[in-house]
């Protein structure tokens, strides 16, 4: 879910669309408040449901605790695998509201790419693999209900990220600022970044080459 949709992401051709974007003061943070929205909201949906079906999953399938080992040990399997196919749908949805790291929904520019959808097939399928065939999850009916709960879950993440970019920027900001999770960008203007500071190290070495240029030919006169 990391390497595919990073390799997903990074072979997304740009838009036209892209042309009209303002660029970016160089004393813009790497963050913008835009990705805090999308990390914070993700992140506390993700660890929230995963969470709830980590020690409420055998309540919410209606699993009861029995005497039978090999029944517990397939119970405990199918809670287990839910959690996990949670995590990883969860990401590969979630991985679709990152190819815009701006304010609008994801449909309104972005045109569907073949092989964004032909990776993200991809890695459904290895994670099917893995769940039926590697770790060998039975096809009862709880294992069967379990893999559609996760999917529904996983993908919650895509209108959940069209409701997050509907929040204003502007109080998130400054609540950002508050927290200092973001700089002030009325004190951080005043701050030189690092080229910056190397461009202005370069224009001193050479003043102080030229000085010393201008001495050596005084005493050579």
């Amino acid at each position: 879910m990391d390497t595919f949709a990073a390799l997903a992401l990074a072979t997304d051709p740009a838009t036209l669309a892209l042309l009209d974007r303002k660029p970016d003061k160089k004393t813009a943070p790497l963050f913008s408040v835009d990705m805090y929205k999308q990390i914070i909201g993700q992140s506390t949906y993700q660890t929230i449901i995963t969470l709830v079906f980590h020690f409420l999953g055998s309540q919410i399938l209606g699993f009861h605790h029995v005497d039978d080992t090999t029944l517990q040990n397939k119970h405990d399997s199918i809670v287990q695998t839910l959690v996990f196919n949670i995590f990883v749908f969860a990401q590969i949805f979630n991985s679709i509201n990152s190819r815009r790291l701006d304010n609008h929904l994801i449909s309104s520019r972005v045109s569907p790419r073949i092989l964004l959808h032909g990776i993200t097939l991809i890695e459904v399928a290895v994670q099917v693999l893995i769940v039926f065939v590697v770790v060998r999850l039975s096809k009862s009916p709880g294992s069967v209900v379990a893999s559609g709960i996760a999917l529904a879950l996983g993908f919650v993440s895509i209108p959940l990220g069209a409701l997050i970019r509907c929040i204003p920027n502007g109080p998130v900001q400054r609540f950002f600022i508050k927290i200092r999770l973001m700089p002030n960008p009325n004190t951080f203007s005043q701050v030189r970044g690092g080229r910056m500071r190397a461009s202005s190290y370069v224009g001193k070495a050479r003043q102080a080459l030229s000085l010393q240029s201008l001495v050596l030919l005084f005493h050579l006169s």
